[in-house]
């Protein structure tokens, strides 16, 4: 749906530590990670992400976890932002484009 949308290349991954590993390699244009994972769970690659003053925009998806939850990891970082699930493409595109509306990336 995001590769459809806005041409371009998405990675998944079925393991947190292999994102991580990727995300050691490489910067993407955008992170969007689950709140609550095995392995490494969203709040830890996003500390250790926001440990490295990362400026890439983070969207952190849960079912479990709260905006506030998300929010408070690091409350002044406008990277970061959450999106409850479940959600629908039009949900997801709108948080998106929040981040990429004023680069024109998008």
């Amino acid at each position: 749906m995001i590769r459809a949308k806005y041409d371009v290349e998405v990675k998944s991954f079925t393991s947190s530590q292999a994102a991580w590993e990727e995300l050691e390699r490489t910067a993407p244009d955008m992170l969007i990670v689950g709140g609550v994972m095995p392995e490494l769970c969203g709040e830890d690659i996003v500390r250790r992400l926001m440990a490295r003053n990362v400026s890439y925009p983070i969207l952190v998806v849960s079912g479990y976890l709260s905006a506030d939850d998300v929010l408070s990891w690091f409350p002044a970082a406008p990277n970061i932002s959450f999106l409850q699930k479940p959600f629908d493409p039009g949900q997801l595109h709108a948080e998106i484009a929040k981040h990429f509306v004023t680069t024109g990336a998008f």
